[in-house]
């Protein structure tokens, strides 16, 4: 049987299961193997001259040598040890907590009426390969509603990743993500799709934007059409310098933009000349304060920037590992005054 009869069929049998191929939330980007491990120390990161604690895509040959040296590691060398070979990447891994989410709350009986399983779709491109099936096992096994694009000349990406301490240094080698075809994406949101109907979110990230971002504008707009919700996760600050020009034509169409107080920073080096802060030059010296307060600042700036749909506000998300999560939600007529800015503690895990 072709992989495409047999994935076909895997679409048909969820489609069953929920009643109709009905998806709520739809997660697009690059999706990888994340191989993980733990190590002692950044020894082996001052060896390969890479600064450790950052996420970045293997661009040159320095980053794609140190990736492929990490996936090559034997257990415990440099103390390392092996702690997990999972599918990853950001939408994935948003895709699977929110089918969680929704799943749990189904087992509780919250609203029996509705059928909360498989209404989460998940897109990228992969390679056919053995990460590849893997990734779609995780994809079929916990019900995450799938379609990807396949790329049978390319490889499937990989991230390798170090934990030192909590502090994660992730290069990530691209390969097939970087060929996912705008035809998919039309194909996914043209009028005659079965999908669109439900669909009530897309959310994609700027890592995305790196490879396919006429893709993301497509989602962009096909969200400001139909008045649906369009999430936006920013990615690291490299992407930042790379791309400041396809983030901000994308970020008037966002409704949620998320991130985490490093990628807040980079947003404000490198945009905040753009968004009317007092900072913001994108000087290789430049260091943002990451302190609450100058969080709550850099997300009241990007929820009260230019918003195309305003029919609501924008809602910005920024968190700080452990410490509270800020979020800012702007005025509802999408620009001006009335900026809602807060911090939340995250609960105990004692």
């Amino acid at each position: 049987m072709k992989q495409a009869e047999k994935e076909g069929q895997v679409r048909e049998k969820m489609a069953e299961n929920s009643g109709g191929l009905q998806p709520w939330l739809l997660c697009v980007d690059n999706i990888l193997l994340d191989v993980a491990y733990e190590m002692p120390n950044n020894k082996f990161w001052q060896e390969v001259e890479v600064e450790p604690g950052l996420q970045y895509t293997a661009t040159n040959e320095k980053l794609t040598k140190a990736a492929l040296k990490v996936l090559k590691l034997s257990e415990g060398e440099y103390g390392c040890k092996l702690v997990s070979r999972t599918p990853g990447g950001c939408a994935l891994n948003a895709a699977r907590a929110a089918n969680f989410y929704l799943k749990s709350l189904q087992e509780l009986g919250t609203d029996s009426n509705i059928c909360l399983e498989n209404r989460v779709l998940n897109m990228g491109c992969v390679g056919s390969d053995e990460p590849a099936e893997t990734i779609i096992k995780c994809h079929e096994d916990e019900g995450v509603l799938h379609d990807l694009h396949r790329e049978s000349a390319a490889l499937t990406g990989v991230c390798a990743v170090t934990i030192v301490d909590s502090a994660r240094t992730c290069i990530g080698i691209l390969d097939a993500c970087e060929k996912y075809p705008t035809s998919h994406m039309k194909k996914v949101l043209s009028p005659n799709s079965s999908t669109l109907d439900s669909l009530q979110c897309l959310y994609t990230t700027g890592f995305f934007s790196e490879v396919n971002n006429e893709a993301v504008l497509l989602m962009a707009q096909h969200a400001l059409n139909h008045d649906k919700i369009f999430a936006y996760n920013f990615a690291a600050e490299s992407q930042f310098k790379d791309y400041k020009k396809e983030y901000l034509e994308i970020l008037p169409y966002c409704d949620f933009v998320i991130c985490n107080a490093e990628e807040a920073a980079a947003c404000h080096k490198y945009m905040g000349v753009e968004l009317g802060m007092e900072l913001g030059t994108g000087g290789e010296e430049e260091r943002i304060e990451k302190s609450e307060e100058k969080l709550k600042m850099i997300a009241e700036k990007v929820v009260c920037s230019r918003k195309i749909n305003k029919k609501r506000p924008r809602v910005m998300v920024i968190t700080d590992s452990e410490k509270k999560v800020v979020v800012a939600v702007g005025p509802s007529g999408g620009e001006g005054q009335g900026v809602l800015s807060f911090g939340v503690e995250l609960p105990s895990l004692d």
